[in-house]
C-alpha cells in the first residue's frame, strides 16, 4: 500500500522536494517517514547547493529574466531622474516577483523538521503531566487496581519515549540539513534555535543567503563564458541586483518581526508576570502562616519567568542588531551595484563585482548566525519552549 501511495505522490510531484533522507531521491523510504512522522537523519551531500541552485533556476528562470528586465528599466528611469529608486515599496511589480522567488527559495524540509520538533516537544510536556497524574492516582488506589494503572503508565511511558526519539531525529535532521547550507550547529545549539520563536526566520535567512551565494558564484562563471557580450552581462547583472534586494527583503522582514511582534510579545509577558508577582507579595503578607510558603513558591516561579523572558528578549534584541549590521553591508553592496550597472561594458565588470560580493556574503552570513548558548538545564529549556508557545498563540 505504501509503495503504491508513494508511486502516486511521486508521479504527481506533490511530495517534491521532500527528500527526507537527503539521498537525492524521493522514494518509498521518504514516504514512509512522512506517514509515520519520523525524520530520517540525512547524509551530507557535497553537491547540495549546486543542485539546489540548478533546480531553483529551472523553476524560476522566467521570474529571474522578468526581474532583470524590470530592474534595467527602473535603473534607466532612476538615472534620468538623478535619483536612486530602491526596492522598498516603490515598485510593486518587482516586489511581487521577489515574493515569488523568495517562496521558491524557502526550504520546506527545514520547516518540516522545525514543526516536528515543536509538536513532539509539546507532546512530551503533555505526556509527562499525564504520567505524573497517573502515578499520583496509583498511590491513592487499592492494590487490586494497581495492575490496571500500571498498564496505562507503561503505555504513556512508551509514548513519551517515542516522542523523545522523534525530537532527537528532528534535531539531527535539522543539523544535517543546515550543514548543507554551510551552517554547522552542535546538537545543543540546534535545540536552542528550534526552541526560539525566530527559528523560522533564522533558517530562512541562512538557507536563502547560502543559495544566493552559490547562485552568484555560478552567475559569475556564466558571465565569464558569455563571450564578452554586454547584453548577457547586463541580464545577469540585473538578476544579481534582484538577489541583493531579495536579501534586503528577507532581513527587513526579520527585523520588523523582532521589533513589532517578538519583543512586543515578550514585553507583555514580562509586564503580566511582574504584575502577578506584586499581587503575590501583597497576598502573602496577609495570608495564614501555613499558606505563606506556597505563596513563596509561586513567587519564585513568577520571578523565574521574568528572568528567563528578559534573557529571551536580550537574545532576540542582540541578534536583531547583528542582522541590522548585515543589512547595512548588503545596502552598501546594492548601492555599488546600482552605480555600476550603467557602466557595464563587458562581462568582466560583472565578474569583478560578484567576486567582491562572495567575500562579503561570508561576513553577512556570519553576522546573521545567532549566538546560541546551550541551555544550562532542562528547566530553562522548558521555560523557553513555554514562552515560545505563548508567543505563537498570541501572534
Amino acid at each position: 500500500m505504501i509503495k503504491s501511495f508513494a508511486k502516486v505522490l511521486i508521479s504527481s510531484g506533490k511530495v517534491r522536494p521532500f527528500d527526507i533522507n537527503g539521498d537525492g531521491q524521493v522514494d518509498i523510504h521518504d514516504i514512509a517517514a512522512i506517514l509515520t512522522g519520523e525524520r530520517i537523519q540525512q547524509v551530507q551531500n557535497p553537491n547540495f547547493l549546486e543542485q539546489r541552485v540548478r533546480n531553483l533556476w529551472a523553476k524560476s528562470e522566467h521570474e529571474f529574466t522578468l526581474l532583470s528586465v524590470m530592474i534595467g528599466k527602473r535603473e534607466n528611469q532612476a538615472r534620468g531622474l538623478l535619483t536612486w529608486v530602491g526596492w522598498h515599496g516603490q515598485d510593486g511589480k518587482i516586489n511581487k516577483v521577489l515574493g515569488k522567488i523568495m517562496k521558491q527559495f524557502e526550504d520546506q524540509e527545514l520547516s518540516l523538521y522545525r514543526v516536528n520538533f515543536i509538536s513532539n516537544s509539546d507532546k512530551i510536556k503533555e505526556q509527562i503531566s499525564k504520567i505524573s497524574d497517573v502515578k499520583a492516582s496509583m498511590s491513592m488506589r487499592p492494590d487490586s487496581d494497581r495492575a490496571k494503572y500500571q498498564r496505562v503508565l507503561n503505555k504513556l511511558e512508551g509514548h513519551l519515549a517515542d516522542s523523545r526519539n522523534k525530537v532527537d531525529i528532528a534535531v539531527a535532521s535539522f543539523q544535517s540539513r543546515m550543514k548543507n547550507y554551510s551552517v554547522d550547529f552542535t546538537k545543543e545549539q540546534a535545540i536552542v534555535l528550534l526552541a526560539r520563536i525566530d527559528a523560522e526566520d533564522i533558517t530562512r535567512m541562512s538557507s536563502i543567503f547560502a543559495v544566493i551565494s552559490s547562485m552568484t558564484s555560478q552567475y559569475s562563471q556564466t558571465s565569464q563564458q558569455s563571450s564578452e557580450s554586454t547584453e548577457v552581462a547586463k541580464k545577469y547583472y540585473g538578476i544579481y541586483i534582484g538577489l541583493l534586494e531579495l536579501q534586503l527583503l528577507v532581513q527587513s522582514q526579520y527585523i520588523r518581526r523582532i521589533d513589532t511582534v517578538y519583543l512586543k510579545g515578550l514585553g507583555e509577558i514580562i509586564t503580566s508576570a511582574q504584575k502577578l508577582s506584586t499581587e503575590t507579595r501583597l497576598k502573602s503578607k496577609s495570608a495564614p502562616e501555613d499558606l505563606v510558603e506556597r505563596y513563596g513558591n509561586n513567587l519564585i516561579s513568577q520571578e523565574f519567568t521574568v528572568k528567563v523572558t528578559k534573557m529571551y528578549a536580550d537574545a532576540l534584541r542582540k541578534n536583531g542588531n547583528k542582522v541590522r549590521d548585515a543589512h547595512r553591508l548588503i545596502e552598501e553592496l546594492l548601492k555599488l551595484a546600482e552605480n555600476t550597472l550603467g557602466t557595464v561594458r563587458v562581462s568582466a565588470d560583472l565578474v569583478s563585482l560578484m567576486r567582491h560580493s562572495e567575500t562579503m556574503y561570508e561576513q553577512v552570513i556570519s553576522l546573521q548566525t545567532p549566538d546560541l548558548v546551550p541551555f544550562e538545564n532542562l528547566e530553562l529549556q522548558r521555560e523557553f519552549e513555554s514562552l515560545t508557545a505563548r508567543l505563537r498563540r498570541h501572534h
